[in-house]
């Protein structure tokens, strides 16, 4: 190879003569649109702002997420939510096509959406700690 045959970064100029070092996954194809997603990654409804997990995926794992590459910042178990798009504190949440609750802060495009950061606007979930008792104080009533 002469020097002409390099880039200016100093890589060879035709890649296709590159050969890639063995990987545990395969690399992140580049963005292409909005719904562009990684296989693990489930779209239930065009109009939803998350995705869901197909599988649990560990940390520093890497995703494409509506066409951008997102590495994960947890450990995230099967069928959890990673938000499509940024999403503004007190937005809406679509899941199925439905509001299923409203951000308590910015979430961040490939952020998981979770209990820490989503209110429920649907029904009352998560309430540890709660009795019947309280729950019927507060208006609602038992399944």
């Amino acid at each position: 190879m002469t020097a002409s045959d390099h880039t200016a970064a100093g890589r060879p100029a035709d890649s296709s003569r590159l050969s890639l070092p063995a990987t545990d996954q395969a690399p992140v194809p580049p963005p292409t649109g909005e719904d562009d997603n990684s296989p693990e990654l489930l779209l239930l409804a065009p109009e939803d702002d998350c995705l869901v997990l197909r599988t649990a995926l560990p940390r520093g794992h890497w995703l494409r997420v509506s066409g951008r590459k997102v590495r994960l910042g947890d450990d995230l178990p099967v069928g959890h939510k990673i938000a499509r798009h940024d999403l503004p504190a007190g937005a809406p949440v679509h899941k199925y096509g439905a509001v299923i609750g409203r951000t308590t802060r910015a979430v961040a495009h490939g952020e998981n959406l979770h209990t820490h950061n989503l209110e429920s606007t649907y029904m009352a979930a998560h309430r540890r700690g709660f009795s019947a008792a309280d729950r019927a104080d507060e208006g609602e009533t038992a399944p």
